[in-house]
């Protein structure tokens, strides 16, 4: 179970690279990096734990695509709340 959670952690972090902005925003950074890749790591984690009990589906197939998808929506929504520009 631990690695089930480690890998959907990593799958709703998507390990994307922040990527520069231009002009380079004041400092400090109105909305660092690592504030999207918790809310993204959280919604992975929960993404995966949906699908796996909610649907009755344990295929990493399955359980990663909810990952995914959780991860990247709860990314953008924190990041719209937050008043970040989308990536």
């Amino acid at each position: 179970m631990l690695i089930q959670l480690v890998y959907w952690s990593l799958v709703g972090w998507c390990g994307t690279v922040p990527r520069p902005r231009f002009p380079n925003p004041p400092s400090p950074d109105p909305w660092p990096w690592w504030k999207n890749a918790g809310l993204g790591i959280i919604g992975g984690i929960a993404g995966g734990l949906l699908v796996g009990y909610g649907l009755g589906l344990n295929e990493t197939i399955a359980t990663s695509f909810g990952a995914l998808a959780a991860g990247r929506i709860t990314s953008e929504i924190g990041g719209s709340v937050m008043g970040a520009k989308s990536a």
